[in-house]
Formats: structure tokens, C-alpha cells, sequence
């Protein structure tokens, strides 16, 4: 993270790209700041799997800045963001809200230490490897 100033989302997502380089993401996958304004100060962050109706309200109970997801709130082109549009609701109530996001998907499931690797461990695998090199 950068000194001096306030910690933006652009500060987090280099942070992220550290460990989970957005480059090595899916071709077909959609990653990144996907909502807001990169140069935003973050002050609290909220981490969850998907923007689910739970994960909403809570943004909406506390105080929150970035929201990081592992599956990406927007993921092909919407035609509409709307609250009535399941496939756009979620990105409808962040974008009121105010609160950006950034996904990091395929990029942190296949990252040396990503998803994958923290799942093998928990199951006990020894000598975790890729199945498909690089």
C-alpha cells in the first residue's frame, strides 16, 4: 500500500494483483474494480464470496467502502442496471450505495497461494501442483 494519503481502491487492487495477478485471470472471465471510482479512499472493506441479497444488506448496515468478491458482480454486459433485473440488482444497490467493487476470480483461483491451493490444503493434499502447468 502506498504511504501518505488515503488508501484508495486502486491502492487495493494493486494490492490484490500482488498475490492474484489479474492478468493470469480466464480469458472468458470478468475481473478487477468492476464498480466505482478507482481513485476513492477506502476506509472499511467488506469481503464475501458473491454480492448475494445477505452480503447487500450488510453493505447496507455498516459502513463500507469496497466490496471484494471472488465471483464478479457484473459479468457479461448488462443491457440495464435496474433493481427489478436479477442480473443487474446487485450492481444497481452498490452503485446507489456508493460502494465499489473489485473481483478477483480465476485469477486468485489459480494464484500459487489462491483458492485452489487453500482448498487442497484444507483437504489434506500434500504436494499440490497444477494440473495444467502455467
Amino acid at each position: 500500500m502506498r504511504r501518505g494519503g488515503p488508501v484508495t481502491v486502486r491502492d487495493v487492487w494493486r494490492a490484490l494483483d500482488e498475490h492474484f495477478p489479474f492478468a493470469r485471470r480466464a480469458d472468458w472471465d470478468n475481473v478487477g474494480i468492476l464498480l466505482g471510482d478507482p481513485g476513492a479512499p477506502v476506509r472499511s472493506v467488506l469481503i464475501a464470496l458473491d454480492a448475494t441479497p445477505a452480503v447487500l444488506s450488510a453493505v447496507r448496515r455498516r459502513p463500507t467502502d469496497l466490496l471484494v468478491t471472488h465471483h464478479p458482480v457484473v459479468y457479461k454486459p448488462l443491457p440495464s442496471i435496474r433493481p427489478d433485473r436479477p442480473e443487474a440488482a446487485a450492481a444497481y444497490t452498490l452503485l446507489r450505495t456508493g460502494v465499489a467493487v473489485i473481483s478477483a476470480h480465476t485469477d486468485a483461483d489459480v494464484a500459487p497461494r489462491g483458492v485452489s491451493h487453500a482448498v487442497a490444503r484444507r483437504l489434506g493434499l500434500r504436494e499440490i501442483r497444477p494440473l495444467i502447468p502455467g
